[in-house]
Order: structure tokens, then C-alpha cells, then sequence
């Protein structure tokens, strides 16, 4: 196996629009003969010019096409660089980062649930015809 071979990535696609949806990335991570990598991952890296890093949940999946989908939820509203990596955690490829900044608008607040009123239960007497004269 060979080590930290070069690759190739290719951003190809990016849907990232308010709060209330996912950020979604496509990116496609390609071997010198061009065949798509098989092992690795890739991921969202904040840049430290951002004010904050917000806790955001990153989810990738590797396609049957060889690409990987990166969603990436919790993203709060406001413009964010960063970088999207490959990186191989055996080594086998080598690490490559892209940069990509990500602009998100704050999404629709949810109506609130509308709240039951208690139900008023009329007072009742328990002894009520218990006697008979």
C-alpha cells in the first residue's frame, strides 16, 4: 500500500441557505489514475478568523459514485469560512483541505404550539342521593 499518495478533490457541489436546513456538500476525492478514494472521510474545518466556532453535528456519506455527502447541522445564521478536508486516517492518502465559505440566513421561526386549556371538571357532591328517607 502505498503512503500519502496525492489526491485530488473537487468541491462539487454546495446547498447552504438558512438555519432551519442542513448544509449540504458534495465533494469528490480522486487517486492519480483518477479512481475515486474508498477510504477516509471529509469534514468542515472552521477557520480561526471566524468570531466563534459553533457546535454543529457533521455527517458524511460515501456514495455508490465514489463521492462523499457532507451534512452539516446547527450551523447558526452569518457568513462562515472555513475549509473542506480529506483527510485518510491510514495514511494511505494524503490529507488535502479547499477552502469554502459558507453564508447562512436565518430561517423561519416555527409557530408555537397551540396549548390546551385544562378541562374544568364540574364540582360534584360525592354524597349526592346517598340518602334515602
Amino acid at each position: 500500500m502505498p503512503q500519502g499518495e496525492s489526491t485530488t478533490m473537487t468541491i462539487t457541489s454546495v446547498f447552504a441557505s438558512t438555519t432551519n436546513k442542513n448544509a449540504v456538500i458534495s465533494v469528490e476525492v480522486k487517486r492519480p489514475d483518477n479512481s475515486p478514494v474508498v477510504t477516509g472521510g471529509v469534514k468542515y474545518y472552521f477557520n480561526s478568523t471566524n468570531q466563534v466556532v459553533p457546535k454543529v453535528t457533521q455527517t458524511i456519506a460515501r456514495e455508490t459514485s465514489g463521492s462523499w455527502k457532507l451534512s452539516i447541522a446547527g450551523l447558526p445564521a452569518g457568513t462562515w469560512v472555513g475549509n473542506v478536508g480529506f483527510k485518510d486516517a491510514s495514511g494511505t492518502h494524503a490529507e488535502i483541505k479547499q477552502p469554502l465559505v459558507l453564508t447562512i440566513a436565518q430561517g423561519p421561526t416555527p409557530p408555537p404550539a397551540p396549548t390546551k386549556k385544562p378541562s374544568t371538571k364540574p364540582a360534584t357532591d360525592g354524597c349526592k342521593n346517598q340518602i334515602k328517607n
